[in-house]
Order: structure tokens, then C-alpha cells, then sequence
């Protein structure tokens, strides 16, 4: 019996570190964003942190009907959080950087 209740217990416990979320960074520094290309499931977390030190303007926005911010106006030590929603592909673009686009794509 009780090796039933350890075995149903290890069980269960892979089975929730198999739906565990995953947190993504995108870093703003020296006119850059630390990565181009997000590989994310829904319910992952994308952290936007702006560490740019320079006169580099940073201006994040997303219109995808399921992600949608702008973040105009960032500064030196913002973060902006958020969860991805829907599967999918959407683009993060820069309202002061058109070359900056940060592409993620979500599956299920």
C-alpha cells in the first residue's frame, strides 16, 4: 500500500513540473534588445527590462489582438511583465527603432 501512495505521489508531482510556466527576457541595452526570437507556450511570462544606459530610446508596443501594450516611454530601470494568452505569432515593434522586432511565437 504504501508504495502505491509514493508512486501516485511522484506521479502527480511530474506531472505539474510538465505544466510549469516559463518566463522569457527581453533586455534593452545598448540600443538592443537582448534576443529577436521567443519560442513561448500560453501561460508563459514575457519580462521586458530596460538596462539601457545610453540616450537609446526604447518604445515597445504589440498590436496583436490577444497581446496588445505600448510602451512609450520607458526608461532606464522599467520592467513591464506580461503573460502570453493565445497561440499564435505576434511581433513586439519599437516606435523609435522600426528595425527593432521581436518575434514570438506561442503554442499551445
Amino acid at each position: 500500500m504504501r508504495a502505491i501512495i509514493i508512486a501516485a505521489v511522484g506521479t502527480m508531482f511530474v506531472g505539474s513540473a510538465a505544466l510549469a510556466a516559463d518566463s522569457h527576457k527581453i533586455v534593452l541595452e545598448a540600443g538592443k534588445a537582448s534576443v529577436y526570437n521567443i519560442e513561448a507556450h500560453v501561460g508563459d511570462t514575457i519580462e521586458i527590462t530596460h538596462e539601457d544606459e545610453t540616450d537609446a530610446k526604447h518604445d515597445l508596443y504589440a498590436t496583436d489582438e490577444a497581446h496588445t501594450f505600448d510602451l512609450t516611454g520607458m526608461q532606464h530601470g522599467d520592467h513591464y511583465d506580461f503573460k502570453v494568452v493565445e497561440p499564435g505569432t505576434f511581433v513586439i515593434h519599437c516606435h523609435a527603432m522600426e528595425e527593432m522586432k521581436i518575434t514570438v511565437n506561442v503554442q499551445e
